[in-house]
Parts: C-alpha cells; sequence; structure tokens
C-alpha cells in the first residue's frame, strides 16, 4: 500500500524543483528587529484562548485501530450534526465518529475496498465527495429520503470523473472544498495543474488552470483547497506545500 511519501510526491512533468523554487526567493532585510519592540501585555481573550488550549484535560482523543493499516489522510466536521468524517488511505475505509468520538459508522463496501481515499468533503445535507489520488475519479454519496433512525446512514453512490485531461477527468485529485453558500465543489486536479469547479449535480462549470504567471512558463499543482468566504477567493497549498496560492472564487482559467 502506498505511504504519505509516495502520495504526496510530485506529480510526472512538474517543472524543475531547483528552477521553480527561485521564484520565490525573498530577499531579506539587513536591518534588525529590536526582539522589546514586539512585546505587549495579552488582552483577556487572549489570555481565555491560551489557557483553554493549555488544559489538556479538555482534549478528547479518538483511538484509532492500532494496526500497520491504519493510515488516516484526511477528515472533515460535518457542522450540522457535528459528525466526524475520516478516510483512511491504506484500509481504504471511510469512518463516521460522533463528537464524542465514538464510531457510529463506516462505508467499507467492495467499491471502497478497493478505492483508497485520501481526501473527503461533506455538504450541508450530508453528501460525502470522496477523492482517490490513486485511482483518478471521485465518488459521491448522497443520503437516501428512505433512511430511518436505525439506519442513519444509508447512502446512494455515484462516481464522477474517470482518468484523463478532459473537463469531468482528473489526474491524481488531491484536495475538496465545499463552498457553504452555493454547494459548488472544487477539486485539486493536481496531475493536469488546474481546479475543476463541480456543481452540487455533480457536473464540471469550469476549469481553472493554475500557472506561476500569465506567460505560462510553470504549472502550479494544487494539493489542498480551503475558502476565504470575506474575501469570495480560493486559497490553494501548492506542490510539495511550500507554496499558497490565491485564486478569485470566480476565477474562470
Amino acid at each position: 500500500m502506498p505511504a504519505l511519501g509516495i502520495f504526496y510526491k510530485q506529480p510526472p512533468s512538474s517543472p524543475d524543483k531547483s528552477e521553480f523554487d527561485q521564484k520565490f526567493k525573498y530577499n531579506q532585510s539587513s536591518a534588525s528587529v529590536d526582539s522589546n519592540q514586539l512585546t505587549r501585555e495579552l488582552t483577556a481573550d487572549e489570555l481565555a484562548l491560551n489557557q483553554r488550549y493549555s488544559d489538556k484535560t479538555c482534549m478528547k482523543f479518538i483511538n484509532l485501530p492500532a494496526n500497520d493499516q491504519t493510515q488516516p489522510v484526511d477528515l472533515r466536521i460535518h457542522h450540522e450534526t457535528n459528525k466526524i468524517y475520516l478516510c483512511d488511505v491504506t484500509r481504504s475505509i471511510v469512518e463516521i465518529y460522533n463528537i464524542n468520538g465514538t464510531l457510529e459508522h463506516m462505508i467499507d463496501n467492495s467499491i471502497m475496498l478497493k478505492f483508497q481515499p485520501t481526501a473527503i468533503a461533506v455538504a450541508f445535507d450530508g453528501t460525502i465527495i470522496i477523492a482517490s489520488h490513486f485511482n483518478h475519479c471521485l465518488h459521491m454519496y448522497t443520503p437516501n429520503d428512505s433512511k430511518t433512525e436505525a439506519n442513519l446512514y444509508s447512502y446512494k453512490q455515484f462516481k464522477l470523473g474517470t482518468l484523463g485531461n478532459q473537463m469531468h477527468q482528473f489526474y491524481q485529485p488531491a484536495g475538496i472544498a465545499i463552498d457553504p453558500n452555493d454547494g459548488y465543489v472544487y477539486v485539486c486536479d493536481r496531475g493536469n495543474y488546474r481546479l475543476q469547479v463541480i456543481t452540487p449535480e455533480g457536473l464540471c462549470q469550469r476549469v481553472i488552470e493554475l500557472f506561476l504567471n500569465h506567460k505560462k512558463k510553470h504549472q502550479l499543482d494544487p494539493i489542498r483547497v480551503a475558502f476565504q468566504q470575506n474575501f469570495d477567493q480560493i486559497v490553494c497549498i501548492i506542490g510539495d506545500g511550500d507554496t499558497i496560492c490565491f485564486i478569485p472564487k470566480h476565477a474562470n482559467g
């Protein structure tokens, strides 16, 4: 099974890293900064936060199966229900925990056991979207209307995409994020150096190609994505994790 070091390796045909890194070197100022200039009194809110997060008794732990096959790689919290969704790439399953850390459900059917999930997102209605870096596609699990209190986790399953570089095709899909305002899904199509914007119905609305500059000298491979809602922009981690890219939400190419 793949290790995380292999999962996060640079895709083939990516730009030479030594040349790429040169674009991101910053001139360091020779002026020194007096450390005394940076000291100040903490506010009451900052002191309260410091006390809260320093209190180890407030922490809760979820104990995962202790074996060589356990390799969690991504998780999401469904804020409407406070459920925790975790995908484990090596065991090839998705686990759902309640806020107390109790395992409530596992998605471990025959299809999932071959899928190798590497990224997960959960919509407000409980729809689960999972990407596989190794199988070059996404799976979507939508809650069944027929679910009951005895069976809260009943889903319809759909496959999204195939291997390739056209719309609705992926190569090494990585991180996923869902816009809470409109339900659109942003997928890091890492091996194709772009983001795909998917409608809530599962259709690709547009593709955002990522380059270092307008001359398209260096392609950028997104591996994780999130939203800055107040600024209406997307934030991506690029490549080996040493670069962050800011993109207008409505960018079109």
